[in-house]
């Protein structure tokens, strides 16, 4: 779908539900996706300051796998502190994971289309291997370490360091950290 047609579906979307709409969509294609970032929130800003005053809500169209969680907290947090907003609605035309669905339980009330879906909310690990993109959660980590314990019953702590090592070398000790900092 073409911008012009999109910017028209958006208007169309202001004009039943008689609030301002901003719109928050991430690449989801293979080859050039794009997750949320910290740079997207100069154009919030941006976006809310030209929310006029009288505006008692506000829509936020969100369709994203998600990115990081501070971003999701950072918009929801500026919407509320720079509006006198009663109600902020989050649209979920597709899907809104991760990331995205935490943005959207910031909201008063989520909006879904039949098809639409969220979750999960656990902390993804990106790593780029063999010409590919593999998405990890750091719920998988504790997963195979637990797999490693209870169902292979490996207790020898130099072979779970060993273990754990070779984690560490496929994602990067930084990005596991990161994630668990990011996941409290």
């Amino acid at each position: 779908m073409g911008i012009e047609n999109r910017l028209n579906m958006y208007r169309e979307i202001e004009n039943l539900r008689k609030r301002p709409l901003l719109v928050y969509v991430t690449s989801k294609r293979p080859g050039v996706e794009a997750s949320m970032a910290t740079d997207v929130l100069p154009c919030f800003i941006e976006q809310l300051d030209k929310v006029s005053p009288d505006a008692t809500g506000l829509d936020l169209l969100i369709a994203s796998f998600g990115g990081d969680p501070m971003v999701a907290w950072r918009i929801m947090s500026l919407i509320r502190e720079r509006t006198n907003l009663k109600t902020i609605s989050v649209l979920v035309p597709q899907s809104a994971y991760s990331a995205a669905t935490l943005l959207a339980l910031g909201a008063n009330e989520i909006v879904m289309h039949p098809n639409s879906n969220l979750g999960p909310v656990d902390m993804q690990i990106r790593s780029v291997r063999g010409g590919g993109i593999q998405f990890y959660s750091t719920e998988d980590i504790s997963a195979f370490l637990d797999f490693v314990r209870e169902k292979l019953r490996i207790s020898d702590q130099e072979h779970l360091r060993r273990l754990f090592e070779e984690v560490c070398k496929e994602l990067g000790p930084t990005t596991i950290g990161f994630t668990a900092r990011s996941s409290r």
